[in-house]
């Protein structure tokens, strides 16, 4: 790439061929909330999509602003919609880590210089703590 940042607001789903290569076209493009940036993302033990997503304008994150997890569900139908979302109070967050033993997802939050915590419960993200680490 460019080095520069993806525009910001969308997730672009692509299939698979039995090789594993994508296809050539974005199969569909689904947009996040927020005017957000999606960074990262992690798969829970269910399935579900979580995305670590900054906050900015014109896909460009702002150190000032703070960030989001989304959990996404229905993937199958290449339609992901989003089914709970926490926002922390630090900010550019940028990385997400699903831990399968414990069901929870840790963040780096690279402008405030600290990790947030969140649970899966009910199918639901949960903000545990806004600075677990420093």
């Amino acid at each position: 790439g460019d080095g520069s940042f993806p525009s910001n607001g969308s997730l672009n789903v692509y299939k698979l061929d039995k090789n594993g290569l994508t296809s050539a076209k974005d199969l569909t493009q689904t947009e996040v909330p927020n005017n957000s940036i999606p960074f990262s993302f992690a798969f829970d033990d269910e399935g579900q999509l979580l995305v670590a997503e900054a906050f900015g304008a014109a896909g460009v994150p702002n150190v000032e602003a703070g960030g989001s997890v989304s959990l996404y569900n229905d993937l199958d139908s290449f339609i992901p919609t989003i089914k709970s979302e926490v926002t922390t109070t630090e900010v550019t967050t940028c990385w997400v880590r699903y831990n399968q033993k414990k069901a929870c997802a840790f963040t780096t939050n690279n402008g405030g210089g600290s990790i947030s915590s969140m649970k899966v419960r009910d199918g639901k993200l949960h903000l545990v703590e806004d600075v677990a680490a420093q």
